[in-house]
């Protein structure tokens, strides 16, 4: 694999700050790349930014008791992006094709990964909006909050392409996207002597993607799919959209069944199923400090969000799903709340006695293949919610007495246990973390 790369980047950048008392600060930077990567009419990228900070706590008597530090700021940035482009990559190279032409003997072939020649850099514009407190000597309770907004232009991702085209995927710029979201940090000390303190802080955090547009007009790109699931960038939905293969429901919402078989009927099309981003993450820390000894506790909790867990999709294909084994002794069930059309097929009633999965232990074990494996992506779509406890730590750290006649300025000795345990949604049973 004798290979050799080069690549060169140049860049330009100046910052210039600009204080008035202590209490105002502007900051301004300034910087333009150059990078050989790219085709000579997308090489160039220039991206500035701009901040303003005001501390009204260094102001005369705004300082007090209660209120210790205050601070506020505004923020632009603009970044450039093109490191997703390797060296040569929007150049169309050989790669060796191990087996082609004659047996073991390697040659070479077209790549099949292509880019864009002439693929852009993605810029991504940021807006923030800031501030900072500190109460009560400014460490018994501190405060910080953020909400920002980011913009996407141009951004760059790998979407799949036709077959007949000899390639497997294509990086070009696909879109804008736009994320606004808000951090939440807040830290307590309720307890604080000379030998015991107790610390807490908690952190909340949100954030949404949403596509607002995408190359040529088109409303959607699929970025990875087989035939049952896929991801998709999707104009006006959030990012990464999942769709795939789903039930058939009526305008209820109610799973419709073949009234002959008791079949939940698929949709002939992909539906959306979910989307990644969880809907908050919610972080605590707990740190307990007698004299030398510190006990610190780590958790959090993702709420929302999905998953297709393909670990589910190959245990309902070996027969080895819980739900396979739940009221099988009897053959099939009726499938929870579902309903079947009516005699004359206009409109759907409740499913009261359709049986789903057939009379006998071979069609109920087909029916759990057939549903949750090859067809139905909507089975394997999971909540990604958990609450996980992320660290225990216990150290005690040797005091200066002890270290006094030594050279040492400092010796810590811990026990430290990492994802000790988590709490997952009943219907991922382990299957993914």
């Amino acid at each position: 694999n004798n290979t050799y790369a080069r690549s060169r980047n140049v860049a330009v950048f100046g910052n210039f700050d600009f204080n008035y008392g202590k209490f105002l600060n502007l900051n301004l930077t300034a910087r333009n790349d150059w990078t050989s990567r790219l085709d000579k009419s997308e090489y160039s990228v220039f991206y500035p930014s701009a901040g303003l900070t005001f501390t009204p706590t260094a102001l005369d008597g705004v300082k007090g008791k209660v209120l210790n530090f205050a601070k506020v700021y505004v923020a632009y940035n603009k970044t450039g992006n093109s490191d997703f482009v390797g060296a040569y990559s929007i150049n169309q190279i050989g790669v060796s094709q191990a087996g082609y032409p004659y047996g073991d003997i390697a040659s070479y072939g077209i790549n099949a990964s292509a880019v864009d020649p002439f693929i852009r850099p993605e810029i991504i514009v940021t807006k923030d909006f800031g501030a900072s407190f500190g109460f009560f000597k400014n460490d018994r309770v501190t405060l910080d909050a953020q909400y920002y907004i980011s913009n996407t232009t141009d951004l760059a991702t790998r979407a799949t392409t036709s077959s007949t085209s000899g390639y497997s995927s294509f990086l070009t710029n696909i879109g804008e996207l736009e994320t606004k979201g808000y951090n939440l940090d807040l830290g307590i000390t309720p307890v604080k002597t000379d030998n015991f303190s107790w610390n807490v802080r908690a952190n909340l955090s949100h954030n949404k993607s949403i596509v607002k547009s995408l190359a040529k007009g088109a409303d959607e790109i699929n970025l990875l799919s087989d035939t049952t699931v896929g991801i998709f960038a999707v104009v006006g939905e959030e990012f990464p959209t999942i769709k795939g293969i789903g039930y058939q429901r009526d305008a209820n919402g109610s799973v419709i069944v073949d009234a002959d078989t008791g079949s939940p009927l698929y949709t002939d099309k992909f539906v959306k199923l979910g989307t990644s981003n969880p809907d908050y993450v919610l972080g605590l820390t707990n740190s307990l400090t007698y004299k030398n000894l510190k006990l610190t506790a780590v958790v959090d909790y993702r709420s929302g969000g999905e998953f297709f867990s393909a670990t589910r999709q190959q245990l309902a294909w070996s027969g080895h799903l819980i739900e396979s084994a739940e009221n099988g002794r009897n053959g099939g069930f009726i499938f929870p709340g579902s309903v079947v059309a009516n005699s004359t097929g206009d409109a759907y009633i409740p499913n009261t006695n359709v049986v789903t999965g057939g009379n006998s232990a071979q069609t109920y074990q087909e029916f759990f293949e057939e549903d949750s494996s090859n067809s139905n992506a909507e089975n394997n779509v999971l909540d990604a919610s958990a609450f996980k406890v992320r660290e225990l730590s216990l150290n005690y750290s040797l005091g200066k007495k002890a270290l006094r006649n030594t050279a040492i300025t400092g010796v810590n000795f811990g026990i430290n246990a990492r994802n000790l345990f988590m709490v997952l949604p009943k219907a991922n049973k382990n299957y993914s973390d």
